[in-house]
């Protein structure tokens, strides 16, 4: 119980913080987030990104969100990279395989220098 309450609150701080420093994507996605979105396609996935999530905040599209985890996740990469797959299952309410996807996609894109937290290495 206290690892998934730790895992929770680091979750939670590293999504929170993180946000907060990545721009908002437009409705014209740069180059970094076209590759983004192709590389989601490559992994199998292929969300509504029109659909609006709805917070308790307000309502944001899917492909915003995305790239906003997508960001996030390479700067978590650098700091805790054992947390990135919880951190993403828990702010995309995703499986573990697609937050995989997700994970590979926002690295190849974004930050193919980072390390792998799938792997056994790291």
């Amino acid at each position: 119980m206290n690892r998934e309450l730790l895992a929770a609150a680091l979750s939670t701080l590293l999504s929170c913080g993180l946000v907060a420093l990545v721009p908002v994507a437009s409705a014209d996605p740069s180059n970094e987030d076209q590759v983004f979105f192709d590389n989601l396609a490559q992994e199998g996935l292929h969300p509504q990104y029109d659909k609006q999530i709805c917070g308790s905040l307000k309502c944001e599209s899917l492909r915003d969100l995305l790239v906003q985890e997508g960001h996030a996740v390479c700067s978590a990469l650098g700091s805790s990279p054992r947390l990135v797959p919880v951190s993403v299952i828990a702010n995309l309410e995703v499986t573990p395989d697609e937050a995989h996807a997700v994970i590979d996609a926002s690295r190849r894109a974004y930050c193919p220098q980072s390390p792998d937290p799938y792997s056994r290495a790291s």
